[in-house]
């Protein structure tokens, strides 16, 4: 039974601003390689600091930054243009963007890249178009995935009314009750192409044809949907008494039915005075490519050895005795700022199950058939996967009964 609750919302808003320069240095804090270029996995990294509240510059932190040993004062990251600010904001955000669209940086004074030592930054100075080679991913794999993410100032259609946005550099706050919160990402519009590449390692037909999809722009969650959240709404706790299931709040909510997760969202829009949703397949998948064309959002992968840096799948997790959903946001998160998109638990969408693509929609709606059938969309691949790292891709997709509930399958909000 749903609890009586009122939702609070908090907006967080970032907004370009000027900036000084940072400390001197001879290789630029984010160039982890030290190759005088920023690689995609270098970005996200940086990325990474910008969703959280903060770096960290203790040894042994989780997002592992530790410039400093011992008692040693710990030094500014260079893209902490703001000093002792200890966070990455947007407009540092756009330098670092800027590099990578480069391919690379300078540590000259005066060099057109503007990283040069005690140079300060124009207002409103961002990124500058460009190609750089990606270290460790496929050629192709980000390849539009930066372009609409940071474009443009001011209101994006379907935001919140006065409110400013930046295209996907908007997020929301909601807050549940007991002060559990849950943390929204505007995706901005843009058209994709969905479904399997021709070809494509370890795909299936019902992943076919692939065909072109234009999006409006809509929030969805940064996680999935955690035991907390739906706790805190619910008040009860269906995967209570199964195996493989981590006993975290931080953890998807799991063993959950798409019937059960269309019970939580009317107890969610109840509570919040909200309208949130399961995706669309579409969107869905156009959350999870995040501009990127290749298997997985961190490129093809062919050898499945990247991955783990990005998600819970068979080979750190059912391969080593974790044969549940984890911790959710531990992985590096997509160019939208997505966690866990691949892989850790499958996620319900919208839709009714369709064996393809033939006829279905293409403006992002949810493909639903009248009569409904009995059997609905999910999407992103689990942990608990048995030797199937595949269905982890970007166009993986799968079905079930609307009754039907498991280990690792969840699901993630939208509105």
């Amino acid at each position: 039974m749903a609890g009586n609750c009122k939702g609070k919302i908090v907006f967080v808003v970032m907004i370009l601003a000027g900036i000084c320069a940072p400390v001197i240095a001879q290789t630029h804090s984010a160039d982890v390689n030290g190759d005088s270029a920023i690689s995609l996995s270098e970005l996200l990294r940086v990325i990474q600091f910008y969703n959280s509240e903060g770096f960290h510059c203790e040894a042994g932190t989780e997002d592992g930054y530790a410039p400093g040993t011992g008692e040693q004062t710990c030094d500014l990251h260079d893209s902490d243009y703001i000093p002792q600010d200890w966070h990455i904001n947007l407009s540092e955000l756009l330098r670092i963007i800027q590099f990578f669209n480069f391919g690379g940086y300078h540590i000259e004074e005066d060099t057109e890249d503007g990283y040069a030592p005690n140079i300060p930054i124009e207002e409103g100075e961002g990124g500058a178009e460009g190609e750089g080679d990606v270290e460790g991913v496929e050629e192709g794999s980000e390849e539009g995935a930066i372009e609409g993410m940071v474009e443009g100032e001011g209101g994006v259609e379907g935001q919140p009314e006065g409110e400013i946005c930046i295209e996907g550099e908007c997020e929301e706050t909601i807050l549940l009750p007991g002060g559990v919160p849950v943390e929204m990402v505007w995706i901005p519009g843009g058209s994709f192409m969905m479904g399997r590449y021709s070809d494509e390692q370890d795909s299936y037909f019902w992943e076919d044809p692939q065909h072109p999809v234009t999006i409006p722009g809509f929030w969805m969650g940064k996680y999935e949907l955690t035991k907390a959240q739906w706790t805190a709404v619910m008040g009860t706790i269906p995967w209570s008494g199964y195996d493989d299931v981590l006993d975290d709040p931080n953890s998807p909510a799991e063993y959950v039915s798409w019937n059960n997760a269309q019970s939580f969202l009317t107890a969610m829009n109840t509570c919040t005075g909200l309208t949130f949703r399961l995706p669309s397949e579409s969107e869905w998948e156009y959350a999870c490519r995040a501009g990127t064309t290749t298997r997985f959002y961190w490129g093809d992968d062919p050898g499945y050895t990247i991955g783990n840096d990005y998600c819970w799948w068979y080979y750190n997790a059912y391969n080593v005795d974790e044969r549940y959903a984890h911790i959710v946001g531990l992985k590096l998160p997509n160019l939208f700022g997505l966690f866990d998109m691949s892989g850790n638990a499958w996620e319900w969408c919208e839709d009714d199950w369709h064996s393809n693509y033939t006829g279905g929609p293409t403006d992002g709606t949810s493909w639903v058939d009248s009569p409904r059938g009995s059997y609905r969309m999910f999407r992103g691949g689990g942990a608990a996967n048995a030797d199937d790292a595949g269905s982890c891709r970007s166009a993986g997709r799968g079905g079930m009964d609307t009754s039907g509930a498991g280990s690792s399958l969840g699901f993630r909000l939208a509105r």
